[in-house]
């Protein structure tokens, strides 16, 4: 158990301070290297991003993997708990593809294609190019994650003490997860204050979420 805490004021910290360097670096970099139309640095914009981001999201996953892990250890025997750490497996690997296809097809797309006819953006996961199959099939595993998350959280919501902070938590987790499910419906574009309040709020819930679990939230 102790363990498990440990790990949850670690990754508590850490998931909101590294998604909100790369998204401030991403802001940074586009105005940079593409603020000017006429004289885009695409190439270098996306570079710089994965250079950043491909090590931000390894560690961030391995330590949302490490977590559950611990989670499913600290409570040995226990079902729901089992079953809990299971769905979040899928969900993180999911995203883990999702992010992975993005960063290399962006890297490949901006060395192999005029940069004028390409489009790059930053989102919650990493890189994606916007336009055609690839960015179909990364929404579509970032849409095919959530479910799995929200089953996660309401399966610990019915393992939470009733009345507790962490039951409202959960809950709450679970309702933000299946919003990700607009990355299909919408384009990132079309759904962008969507996306950008999930940007801001998923991370602060699930802090709280960790924090809770640091100081000593257990479930039954």
């Amino acid at each position: 158990m102790e363990q498990l805490r440990n790990d949850a004021k670690r990754l508590a910290f850490l998931n909101v301070l590294l998604t909100m360097v790369f998204s401030v670096l991403s802001i940074f970099s586009l105005v940079i290297f593409c603020g000017n139309t006429f004289n885009m640095h695409l190439k270098a914009h996306t570079v710089l991003l994965s250079v950043i981001g491909i090590p931000i999201f390894a560690i961030l996953f391995y330590l949302w993997l490490l977590f559950l892990e611990d989670l499913k250890k600290a409570y040995d025997g226990n079902e729901t708990i089992k079953n809990a750490v299971c769905m979040g497996q899928i969900a993180i690997w999911l995203k883990i593809a999702a992010s992975v296809i993005g960063f290399i097809t962006a890297a490949i797309v901006v060395n192999n294609i005029g940069v004028r006819n390409v489009s790059i953006t930053s989102y919650e996961f990493g890189l994606i190019n916007k336009g055609g199959s690839i960015e179909l099939l990364c929404k579509t595993l970032i849409a095919a994650s959530a479910p799995f998350t929200a089953i996660m959280y309401v399966l610990l919501w019915t393992v939470s003490e009733r009345k507790s902070e962490m039951r409202v938590i959960t809950m709450i987790l679970a309702v933000l997860a299946l919003f990700y499910i607009t990355a299909t419906v919408k384009t990132f574009e079309e759904s962008a204050w969507v996306w950008g309040l999930l940007e801001m709020i998923t991370p602060v819930v699930e802090y709280l979420f960790l924090w809770r679990i640091y100081k000593g939230a257990e479930f039954k």
